[in-house]
């Protein structure tokens, strides 16, 4: 067994050599390797990183005892960091789907924005801000104050995974720095999938009360509704009992009364998605297939681990190799340092969430480098988190060259931390930029004489994104009737004047 050890552990570290100077030639563009070769790479290391964890574990639990992070102060320092971070998103204003959904919560009309998007929560929230007189700029704050929220409740949800504090609250500053948040967080129609993290991550903490206390009336009708609530504010977030389910099996935490209760949620969950299949089938065509499973599963995980927009890798192509070779080094001694089973198991159920949170998406999920639909990975930075700082904090305790590893993981989280931040910041340009086009395409209709005489008119070519951040995908009927009283009609009617969008920022009547 030994020997397998020492094999396994060399083939290890040949993986993680091979894997960060194939991702590096990736980058920079050399050596003929191409995003296969890397995945390949990645694979192996994985594979061989959890066999060798799995012989260097031992029998004896972790330490169990409980840290917890729970409290006003740490939830509003949370909230101050998330608003300090996304400042810039706060003067954005509204994008594409922001003005349709505006629509909808201002006649406080909660129905089904299309005929598979019945989100009512979200439109709630927004009508009762609309209602208190707030505008984008609330609608912008309202996302970066649940996005604090979120990280604050998963390492509320950590401490009981995780021993330590410390640990804890540097998984939920990974968790608010994440750079594949951006999309959910800067963008108001984000709002879905951030309100739903936030019902997910709240039914967790409900469900942990089921083992310490005996369940009352009021606290099983909370998990239910807020389980409820959260689909009731994404679809996607039918898997909620799933979640819940994962972190008390994992945690210890498992009763027969939560058991019932989450079976029961199911049901209901089921019995509303079969009505829902039933009135629109349209939204349950999809197909499964091997290489769909398998690019999902790259996507998911390679984007989690290399979360960064093609901006970075053109202009700072280093953040890109110092990130990878952090996150390399963190598994490499997680899987060659001894430590207790548990450890392995908690990395797994990071690994778990993951997959789990990302399972109504499969069909779909992909990532481009402009990072579009980064936003249905949101939930899922989670687990990643999770198991990024349980291979920080993984290892035997008490000597001195313990202490001298655990020092080491520390800058490493630092690093992939100040790099995360960083890449935030970044990320957030193309949403910036795209408000200011979205203010000259406004600003071009209202100069535009010809435009504003016309009873009705059709608009081609306008910009649908700037390198990855949504401006007139959706909404620009609703954008210049309101803006600007001006109707926007589609393909099947015959406008009164026909225009094209140019590059040079101006709107050109073209014949119908």
């Amino acid at each position: 067994m030994r020997l397998v050890r020492v094999l396994l552990t060399a083939l290890v570290l040949i993986a993680a050599v091979r894997l960060v100077v194939l991702f590096s030639a990736l980058v920079f563009g050399s050596l003929g390797v191409a995003r296969h070769h890397v995945e390949a790479t990645a694979t192996v290391f994985a594979i061989l990183a959890v066999a060798l964890k799995f012989l260097r574990t031992s029998p004896a639990p972790s330490d169990p005892s409980p840290s917890p992070v729970s409290s006003v102060l740490a939830w509003l320092t949370f909230c101050v960091l998330a608003i300090a971070l996304y400042w810039p998103s706060l003067w954005i204003g509204l994008l594409s789907d922001d003005y349709v959904l505006m629509k909808h919560a201002s006649e406080m009309n909660f129905s089904a924005v299309t005929s598979t998007l019945f989100r009512p929560i979200p439109l709630m929230l927004w009508a009762a801000v609309l209602g208190a007189g707030g505008g984008p700029v609330t609608l912008h704050l309202l996302n970066v104050v649940l996005h604090g929220t979120n990280a604050y409740l998963g390492s509320v949800i950590f401490s009981a995974w995780i021993p330590g504090r410390q640990s804890a609250l540097a998984g939920g500053v990974l968790l608010l720095s994440a750079p594949l948040a951006p999309e959910a967080v800067a963008w108001c129609s984000g709002i879905f999938d951030v309100s739903a993290t936030t019902c997910i991550l709240s039914a967790v903490l409900v469900a942990t009360r089921y083992a310490t206390v005996r369940p009352l009336l009021l606290m099983r009708f909370s998990l239910a509704g807020l389980c409820l609530a959260a689909v009731l504010s994404k679809e996607t977030a039918a898997i909620a009992p799933l979640l819940i389910f994962l972190y008390a099996w994992s945690s210890g935490r498992l009763s027969r009364t939560l058991l019932i209760d989450l079976g029961i949620v199911m049901t209901v969950i089921a019995v509303y998605g079969g009505l829902r299949v039933a009135a629109h089938p349209e939204s349950a065509v999809f197909t499964f297939t091997k290489y769909a499973v398998q690019r999902a599963l790259f996507t998911a995980f390679g984007s989690l681990a290399v979360p960064y927009h093609d901006d970075l890798r053109t202009n700072a192509p280093w953040i890109l190799i110092v990130g990878t070779v952090a996150l390399v080094y963190l598994w490499t001694q997680f899987s060659i340092r001894r430590g207790p089973r548990r450890d392995l198991t908690l990395a797994l159920t990071g690994f778990a969430w993951i997959l789990i949170a990302v399972l109504p998406a499969w069909p779909i999920l992909v990532v481009p480098g402009d990072l579009q639909a980064s936003r249905f990975l949101y939930l899922a930075a989670t687990g990643w988190s999770l198991a990024l700082v349980v291979a920080a904090s993984s290892g035997e305790r008490g000597s001195r060259a313990v202490d001298r590893r655990t020092a080491v993981n520390t800058a490493m989280i630092l690093i992939i931390v100040l790099i995360s931040f960083t890449a935030v910041r970044v990320h957030l340009g193309p949403w910036v930029e795209a408000g200011q086009l979205r203010d000259h395409v406004l600003s071009a209709a209202a100069n535009n004489q010809q435009m504003n005489s016309c009873a009705s008119v059709r608009i081609v070519d306008l910009p649908d994104n700037v390198r990855g951040a949504y401006v007139f995908r959706n909404g620009v009927a609703e954008a210049l009737l309101t803006s600007r009283g001006i109707t926007v009609v589609g393909p099947e009617a015959k406008p009164s004047c026909h225009f094209r969008w140019t590059a040079d920022h101006a709107f050109v009547p073209i014949s119908n």
